[in-house]
């Protein structure tokens, strides 16, 4: 109901605009509308190669422009990407993880980073009831991994100076609490019982630099 007042003008636009869903084309259609001023439209290409790794990229693309409009919510059409035997729940899994990553960002140390507007909500539209149970698992998936991965490229990130041995373990020990996970951090003296010496060569040349 609320796209039924854009069709016409919508379609006339993606006509001018020659708007055929090829493949890595974003085009951007301003409404009158305050609740949605924008609609986001990528193409895929054809639909004989949808693939899971192009629907990321594409979302992807969709999701720089979105911030870029400076907006603060935005509805994606999951319904739109389930072609070529893809399912809902592998398709929601890649969407929302492409989603997380590209709004990625390390500014934790500029000091001149500019005033942006942060995209605050993301909410998943499906429209066949039959798919609700398999999109909300799918998004619980993806957002979990991306998540991981986001994690992942903090620690990469950080100066040698701010994560070393000790200050990295007290960190993910503090995720694993978070998390209600069980986590166990080894010692010097573990590492040496163990026999784990190429781990324990990296710890005492970090430690000596720290």
């Amino acid at each position: 109901k609320q796209y039924a007042s854009l069709d016409q003008g919508c379609f006339q636009f993606l006509k001018q605009a020659k708007f055929t869903g090829k493949k890595d084309r974003v085009v951007v259609y301003y409404t009158d509308q305050k609740n949605q001023p924008h609609l986001v439209f990528v193409g895929l290409g054809q639909e004989k190669s949808a693939s899971l790794e192009r629907i990321r990229l594409a979302v992807a693309l969709a999701v720089k422009q979105v911030r870029e409009l400076e907006e603060k919510q935005v509805a994606v059409d999951l319904e739109s990407f389930i072609v070529n035997r893809l399912n809902a729940q592998d398709v929601a899994e890649a969407v929302s993880e492409a989603c997380l990553l590209t709004l990625y960002k390390f500014d934790k140390y500029k000091t001149d980073t500019p005033k942006t507007t942060n995209l605050e909500k993301i909410v998943f539209c499906l429209e066949a009831s039959r798919h609700a149970a398999a999109g909300k698992k799918g998004t619980t998936l993806g957002v979990v991994s991306a998540e991981a991965n986001n994690i992942a490229r903090d620690f990469i990130f950080e100066p040698a100076d701010a994560l070393y041995p000790e200050s990295y373990a007290a960190r993910v020990k503090s995720i694993c609490q978070k998390e209600s996970l069980t986590c166990r951090i080894l010692s010097e003296a573990d590492l040496k019982r163990e026999k784990m010496n190429a781990i324990l060569s990296d710890y005492i040349a970090q430690m000596r630099n720290k």
